[in-house]
């Protein structure tokens, strides 16, 4: 799906990290200090920060949205719409984002939701934020985006733990009459769900005692099945496949080049993997 948006901007971009510091190191991984030297200099990833226990992804989101209203000046009142995305939500019910809506003291009448997706989601959240933005009566969406994975990840998982971390984020999106086009090329594939999940704690498989304790997985890692898992080679083998092949077909269908371009962000956080992407 390539869609085009005309009069649209990304006005502000504020982000929250917890203060506690993971470092890579053989402490933390488990690892010996050959084998952390390897993994760091291959990933790129020296440090993370973790939320602690009573810090939520709304917490981190809540202080990014907080200073960026600030540091702009932005009338809150302003604001019509919040789209909150997330996989890490406070609760099951309710939602984040009308909690987000009362603590920040935006109006009533405004548009609030949650949006649920694992590495595309800022992306298509955007893109939902764009979409608001064609009707003429909304002027400002506040996009709020933010994880605490940490509490899913197992410290003997030599996979997920090195990886990832905690961070909340809030992106203002406005409309401007002189804006140039923003393009979006995007796609599903639910294929290979299996290869990136959470087995435990929703309604397929409810979280049982069973469920919280700690197991050896086929891949030689420890986790429990409330932990994250990821199939490495598999994440590997679709992002070297798919990704080279959609950064260049929206190329294509925008009229621009490689050359055109001053600056790629890749949502993902391996240097190997971005590395390989770019000489692809």
């Amino acid at each position: 799906m390539f869609c085009v948006f005309k009069d649209i901007e990304i006005v502000g971009i504020s982000s929250c990290v917890p203060k506690n510091v993971v470092v890579n190191n053989e402490e933390n991984l488990k690892m010996t200090s050959e084998e952390i030297g390897k993994l760091v200099d291959s990933i790129g990833i020296k440090e993370r920060r973790f939320a602690g226990k009573d810090v939520t992804a709304l917490d981190l989101c809540y202080k990014a949205a907080y200073n960026l209203l600030d540091f702009m000046q932005f009338d809150k009142d302003s604001i019509d719409a919040v789209v909150f995305m997330t996989q890490t939500p406070d609760y099951l019910i309710p939602a984040n984002s009308p909690i987000i809506q009362d603590k920040l003291g935006l109006r009533k009448d405004i548009i609030s939701f949650d949006i649920g997706l694992a590495c595309s989601g800022y992306v298509y959240s955007l893109f939902v934020a764009y979409s608001l933005l064609q009707n003429p009566s909304i002027n400002n969406v506040l996009l709020l985006d933010g994880e605490t994975f940490s509490k899913h990840i197992n410290p003997l998982d030599k996979v997920n733990y090195p990886l990832y971390g905690d961070a909340g984020t809030a992106t203002l999106v406005s409309r401007k009459a002189t804006m140039e086009n923003s393009y979006f090329s995007l796609y599903t594939d639910g294929s290979g769900y299996k290869s990136v999940i959470i087995e435990s704690g929703a309604y397929r498989n409810p979280i049982t005692v069973s469920g919280l304790t700690e197991i050896k997985r086929n891949d030689g890692n420890y986790g429990r099945l409330n932990d994250i898992y990821m199939d490495a080679i598999e994440v590997f083998n679709f992002t070297m496949r798919e990704i080279p092949k959609s950064i260049k077909s929206i190329l294509q269908n925008s009229g621009l080049t490689i050359d055109n371009i001053d600056l790629y962000i890749l949502h993902q956080a391996n240097k190997f993997m971005t590395d390989f992407i770019a000489k692809n």
